[in-house]
């Protein structure tokens, strides 16, 4: 009996593990955002987090991407969370990583800024960038299913926003080109020019697939 007693406990203790990470409520084909998070803490920018980040932006503008990526480091060291500024940053940094094609960097901080403050469904302007971010470095990183989900979740919220909607079409269409599902492939890059016909990406995509 006393053995019954602790395999009962290993069970009821690894189910109360699996609730809190969310496996298994994906196990049931329920959606992560349904695992209860704690809310993440407010943060209002510093003044000194604030002026750099009005420098980091203004080095952005300028294409002066490596720049802002060092500003934006600067910034996270004076304001190491996590709260809702890290989370920002973190996000801004990641976009300045994609521009200098670092997309391993790149995903690393969109992930970061996702699991702590933007899990769920990106509802938030915030979070769709952040979602089409980390999807943007994954296809770079050759991890097209793991893109695919991200610009899935981004197109849930925004099915026909111009030109948002348009550019993750396209990159989800790059998603399934990878996963060597041409059909699909095809029909997110009309879909994406539909939107924009001007989605230059798209025009390039369908004449490679020698797809009218």
């Amino acid at each position: 009996m006393a053995i019954l007693r602790w395999i009962f406990a290993i069970v009821a203790i690894a189910l109360l593990l699996a609730i809190a990470d969310g496996t298994l409520l994906r196990w049931w084909n329920m959606p992560p955002r349904m695992v209860i998070h704690a809310p993440l803490p407010f943060k209002p920018y510093s003044e000194a987090v604030w002026d750099i980040m009005k420098a980091a932006r203004a080095a952005s503008r300028a294409d002066d991407h490596k720049r802002a990526v060092d500003l934006y480091t600067q910034a996270l060291a004076l304001e190491p969370g996590p709260n809702t500024a890290t989370r920002d940053l973190l996000a801004l940094r990641g976009s300045e990583y994609n521009y200098l094609n670092m997309s391993e960097q790149a995903f690393s901080d969109y992930d970061v800024a996702i699991r702590i403050g933007f899990y769920g469904r990106p509802s938030t302007d915030g979070a769709l960038r952040a979602f089409m971010g980390r999807g943007y470095a994954s296809v770079n990183m050759a991890q097209y299913a793991r893109a695919k989900e991200d610009f899935d979740a981004v197109l849930n919220e925004l099915p026909s926003d111009v030109p948002r909607s348009s550019a993750t079409l396209a990159w989800r269409g790059a998603a399934y080109q990878g996963l060597g599902d041409r059909a699909h492939a095809i029909a997110d890059y009309r879909a994406a020019l539909a939107l924009y016909p001007k989605n230059a990406y798209a025009l390039t995509a369908l004449k490679d697939l020698d797809a009218p």
